[in-house]
């Protein structure tokens, strides 16, 4: 995972996923981050996700200590994902009706 500077969303171009990313990008250590928002297609209450899959934010959370912010619509909020010792849980939860602070 490389972590950078967005500047404007006209500088987004499409990856080999068919995702957006920026087309240029000044890298910055993952040390140099303090905040990241979380994507997932599922939380629970005591801050597990369901992701896509890759364990890429896991690993990188294993390294840097940051504060997590999941970002999701209160229909994809359930009572318990299961987890493996792996898994990092969120710090906060920002939901489409107000925000859940965890952990």
């Amino acid at each position: 995972m490389h972590w950078g500077h967005f500047d404007h969303e006209r500088t987004l171009m499409l990856n080999r996923w068919g995702i957006l990313q920026p087309e240029k990008r000044a890298d910055i250590s993952a040390k140099d981050i303090d905040i990241v928002l979380v994507p997932g297609l599922g939380f629970d209450r005591r801050g597990h996700r369901i992701g896509y899959g890759g364990g890429y934010y896991d690993r990188l959370f294993e390294s840097v200590h940051v504060y997590k912010i999941g970002l999701s619509l209160d229909c994809c909020v359930v009572e318990m994902i299961p987890n493996q010792p792996h898994d990092v849980p969120i710090d906060c939860l920002v939901t489409s009706n107000g925000t859940l602070k965890l952990n």
